[in-house]
């Protein structure tokens, strides 16, 4: 990052719980939707004439360029009780798009998708290997994956897992994994975005890693940890 445009320190006790921050998503070319790990989420907008009265109110700093339109919080029925890393935007469907993360009670990947519109549940799944995709053993489960990074494309959920340095491919109409491909190089992986018909991966350290998309053919191949 070479230029800072904007500056806010959200207030985490103001009117909605926030947790610490965990995923961030653009809903058009000028507001940021920004989730913490408890569903909380928070919707920001660049402004010139941001009123700095009433935004005191949702910012610990500002530089007095940035509204808040909107806090709220994400409610699932399946994922209830989980918490998330990572929340991405499907354009086209115009919903925002959760991934769960497993806990010793919860061993199971469920992904959620909430409108646009009014920001209320519209689907979601737990999620479960494509025919013809399988895991290494019995007692392996997709719940070793972390999704702590995700991004929508073209009807795909591309998710990355700092667990195993993983890349999943989410079929988002069969609600299926289409295909897992290891990517032993990244270190950290804290967010991710499609651009130019490439993945950038941010890393904890600060760096980016680009990948080519993957092919979205879930024939064979396997969906192991």
């Amino acid at each position: 990052m070479s230029q800072v445009l904007h500056h806010v320190a959200l207030d985490p006790a103001f009117s909605v719980h926030l947790t610490e921050l965990a995923g961030a998503a653009f809903l058009g070319p000028d507001t940021l939707a920004v989730t913490s790990t408890n569903k909380s989420y928070v919707l920001l907008r660049p402004d010139p004439d941001a009123d700095a009265g009433l935004e005191w109110r949702h910012f610990l700093e500002s530089d007095g360029t940035v509204s808040e339109l909107r806090r709220s919080r994400f409610s699932t029925v399946r994922a209830r009780m989980m918490y998330v890393s990572s929340l991405a935007y499907d354009a086209a469907a115009r919903e925002l798009i959760t991934v769960s993360v497993p806990s010793p009670r919860h061993q199971q990947l469920v992904v959620s998708r909430f409108d646009r519109t009014d920001f209320v549940l519209s689907s979601e799944f737990e999620l479960r290997p494509a025919p013809g995709l399988a895991l290494a053993g019995p007692e392996r489960s997709l719940g070793e994956y972390v999704v702590t990074g995700a991004a929508a494309s073209d009807g795909v959920l591309y998710a990355v897992s700092a667990a195993h340095s993983t890349l999943l491919v989410i079929d988002l109409e069969a609600q299926r994994l289409a295909g897992a491909y290891s990517v032993p190089e990244l270190d950290g992986p804290v967010g991710l975005a499609v651009r130019d018909g490439q993945l950038w991966v941010a890393q904890a350290d600060g760096r980016l890693a680009v990948l080519g998309l993957p092919a979205t053919n879930s024939e064979g191949g396997s969906a192991s940890p």
